[in-house]
């Protein structure tokens, strides 16, 4: 049944994009309008929490989709990480005690360890299964870290399932070389870690639902994220239709410094955060994925420093009254469909952010 339903989305996909393709007109800044699911959606309420500063406070009438244009703020974050050292001898890399640490890369071997580079792991999915052990084993409020080198991870393994499933308390880091004593050593930028949903560069037939699966009290930081695809079915009640490149659902991770681009799903989001989830999305990127690139359903998400351009589905959508999401400092223009859209008793609060130039 998968398949003939995933076959029948992706057909689907396809005729929607070649409709749009033909009927695409000049982009319009001033007034957008959104693809409703069958039976339509509510009034939204879009709210500021700048208002009365006319400079910076947005409006949109109820149904409709956001886009002005503010000044983008930028703001500087760090992250504190891990910091191993050398042992005496200047051999192996060793952790400093008390480090929890696990090691994944392309050069590695199912039968590793991932204790150190030479040992890694060959997928992300054992280094994320050794530290969920590990970390159960030490005292509450310590963490465990997996450190992920450069190249491509592919993520499907057997079957569509497959998924870089997060952990409490594990932080998952890419930009890794390969030979790092100290994860403060890393450059993303460098050394690009790509998490793709394919079996491999030659099978791009088998892909997963979800290239990455998000948990409580997690952390996901540094990779691009492509190559899912979230079809089932058409069940609009089916959290495996959402979240081609990532699916959180009812649970709150924090995703920062990734990019997702290329990924796709039947109904909404190449990153998908439902039922009550409360995600932290910090410098993140979001582009040419064939669905919005966030939506949110009955969740309270937080957007920081994010850009959102050029995806075939839409910016960020959030949908039900019990949705509270907030965008600052942000980026959104391109987006075929619209910028920013609430549904359905959900409040969108964007402040500081350039949300200009998408279309239907």
């Amino acid at each position: 049944m998968k398949t003939s339903w995933r076959l029948s989305a992706l057909l689907a996909a396809a005729v929607w994009m070649c409709s749009c393709s033909s009927n695409s007109s000049e982009p319009d800044a001033d007034t957008e309008t959104a693809s409703l699911p069958p039976g339509g959606w509510d009034d939204t309420d879009v709210q500021d929490d700048t208002a009365g500063d006319p400079e910076t406070e947005p409006s949109t009438e109820p149904g409709t989709a956001l886009d002005s244009d503010t000044s983008p703020d930028s703001a500087s974050q760090t992250s504190s990480l891990g910091d191993p050292s050398t042992d005496d001898t200047g051999d192996q890399p060793t952790d400093p005690p008390g480090a929890c640490v696990f090691r994944v890369s392309t050069k590695g071997s199912s039968g590793g360890d991932g204790l150190f580079w030479p040992s890694a792991f060959d997928r992300v999915s054992a280094g994320l299964a050794a530290a969920a052990a590990a970390v159960k084993k030490r005292p509450a409020g310590e963490r465990c870290q997996v450190w992920v080198a450069k190249g491509v991870h592919y993520i499907f393994e057997t079957n569509w399932d497959d998924t870089a499933r997060l952990r409490p308390r594990v932080d998952l880091l890419g930009g890794f070389s390969g030979d790092e004593t100290g994860a403060e050593e890393r450059d993303s930028d460098a050394n690009l870690t790509v998490l793709d949903g394919h079996r491999s560069a030659d099978d791009w037939t088998n892909q997963v639902l979800h290239v990455v699966t998000g948990a409580d009290d997690s952390l996901i930081e540094g990779f691009t994220i492509s190559g899912g695809y979230a079809a089932v079915s058409f069940d609009t009640a089916d959290p495996d239709n959402y979240g081609g490149g990532m699916v959180n659902d009812g649970v709150s991770p924090t995703i920062r410094d990734c990019v997702f681009t290329e990924n796709a799903a039947a109904w909404d989001g190449a990153l998908a955060n439902l039922k009550g989830s409360e995600a932290l999305i910090e410098r993140c990127t979001f582009s040419n994925n064939i669905a919005q690139a966030i939506f949110n359903n009955q969740s309270s998400v937080t957007i920081t420093d994010c850009v959102v351009v050029g995806n075939h589905g839409g910016g960020i959508s959030s949908n039900g009254e019990r949705s509270r999401t907030t965008v600052r400092n942000a980026v959104i223009s391109g987006n075929r469909d619209y910028g920013v859209e609430s549904w359905f008793g959900a409040v969108t609060t964007v402040a500081n952010a350039t949300v200009v130039g998408n279309y239907p």
